[in-house]
C-alpha cells in the first residue's frame, strides 16, 4: 500500500460512476531517492497503484491491475513541482471478478497519465 506513505488523499468525491480524488505526494519518500536522485519522477507504476488502491477503496474491495488496453504517460511528475495531484477514475464496465474503467492524472497545469483497463479481484 502506497496510500499514507507516498501519498495522503485529501479530498474525494463520487458522482455517479466517477470518482474525483485530491491527492498529496510526499516528497520526501524513499522512491524518489532512486528515481531518480536530482530529479524526483513519480514512476508510472505508482500512479497505477495509487489508481488500483483509490478504487479499491470505493468498491470495498482489493483489487489488481490485469489488463491495460491504453496506457498513456503524456508528463512527468515531480513531487517538488507537483505535490498535489487530481486523480479521475470512471467505471465503464463492472461484472463479477473485474472492474473495466477509464482514469486521467492532472497536475494543476496539465494531464500527465490516461488510462482505459481492466482490474480484477
Amino acid at each position: 500500500m502506497l496510500g499514507g506513505k507516498l501519498y495522503t488523499v485529501i479530498e474525494r468525491s463520487v458522482l455517479d460512476q466517477k470518482i474525483t480524488a485530491r491527492i498529496a505526494l510526499n516528497k520526501d519518500h524513499e522512491i524518489f531517492c532512486g528515481h531518480f536522485p536530482e530529479i524526483p519522477i513519480l514512476p508510472g507504476v505508482c500512479t497505477i497503484q495509487i489508481i488500483s488502491e483509490l478504487l479499491s477503496e470505493h468498491l470495498k474491495t482489493k483489487l489488481r491491475f490485469t489488463e491495460g488496453d491504453t496506457i498513456k504517460f503524456t508528463g512527468l511528475v515531480n513531487p517538488n513541482t507537483d505535490p498535489l495531484l487530481n486523480v479521475e477514475i470512471t467505471i465503464l464496465k463492472r461484472e463479477q471478478n473485474t472492474v473495466s474503467v477509464s482514469c486521467q492524472v492532472l497536475t494543476q497545469t496539465a494531464s500527465v497519465f490516461k488510462m482505459k483497463g481492466t482490474f480484477s479481484c
